[in-house]
């Protein structure tokens, strides 16, 4: 059978996960009307108010990480509920054919 360390640490897996995200992740936003484009519009526009250009370059900066941090630690949660769900599926397939084998196993007795 299979360990579910491995799986967690299974590259393909994460492949997987990350092809799913890529065809859902638009649909998603979209269905749930997230768009902070206003709101990234009005951040924008406050930085451009900065006199100093030093501070505004290190504002932008620091914004940028900040994306890329919060765009690092989703998608390490998502691979992760991706991997939960394939065990749990797994699972579930398991324990239907046991389901199944003792269906028949009572049906063959009678």
């Amino acid at each position: 059978m299979f360990r579910i360390e491995e799986i967690f640490k299974n590259d393909v897996i994460d492949e997987f996960a990350e092809l799913r995200n890529q065809g859902t992740q638009a649909v998603i936003l979209k269905e749930n009307n997230f768009d902070n484009s206003a709101i990234q519009q009005e951040l924008l526009k406050s930085i451009e108010q900065i006199q100093n250009e030093e501070n505004k370059k290190q504002i932008l900066q620091k914004l940028e990480d900040f994306e890329e941090s919060m765009n690092e630690e989703m998608t390490i949660f998502i691979k992760n509920f991706y991997k939960i769900g394939f065990v749990d599926g797994m699972l579930f397939v398991k324990d239907v054919k046991k389901i199944l084998e003792l269906l028949k196993n009572n049906n063959d007795k009678k």
